[in-house]
């Protein structure tokens, strides 16, 4: 048995003590040396030996039968540099960009548009456009910037003479 310091109040107490017998701070127990080289042992026994797992494929899906064929291709835009004018207005770089009033919207349109499924796209696409939800933004539209997402690659612009906002991807000032 040795003697130690209590870390509360300085005084002599007894390595086996639970607690301090003057200040009552509890005693914090040294790790013994073999239970750090057992611990390490077990972790690289469980992650040294492993090599990566590979991703399995997800399994195709059904072909659904589509109703009707629908005539709206939407094609990604080709990127140009930003123009920014001093009064802050912006123009949209080229036709194919879409905005929605919804970030929500906005994200699974995008999704659907990422995974080239112009069906999918299309058919919720649509609707938001016939009620103003979205639009579909043409090159050399004005806009302003309202707000941005950070790290995510959306900005909320807002055309020029209209008070709605509409997220859409940075790519399109």
């Amino acid at each position: 048995m040795s003697l130690i310091t209590c870390k509360e109040c300085n005084v002599k107490i007894s390595s086996k003590a639970d607690k301090c017998p003057h200040c009552g701070a509890p005693v914090k127990k040294k790790t013994s040396l073999w239970v750090w080289l057992i611990g390490a042992i077990v972790l690289i026994t469980v992650f040294g030996g492993k090599s990566p797992t590979k991703p399995t494929a997800a399994p195709a899906p059904a072909p659904v039968a589509a109703a009707e064929p629908v005539s709206a291709v939407v094609t990604p835009p080709i990127v140009e540099k930003t123009v920014v004018n001093p009064d802050g207005e912006r123009a949209i770089k080229t036709d194919g960009f879409i905005g929605c009033v919804s970030e929500a919207t906005f994200k699974s349109i995008s999704a659907m548009r990422n995974q080239g499924d112009n069906v999918a796209t299309a058919s919720r696409l649509m609707p938001e456009l016939a009620a103003g939800r979205c639009v579909m933004f043409k090159q050399g539209d004005v806009v302003f910037l309202s707000d941005t997402k950070i790290f995510s690659g959306m900005i909320k612009v807002r055309p020029v003479g209209v008070t709605l906002e509409y997220w859409t991807n940075i790519e399109a000032l």
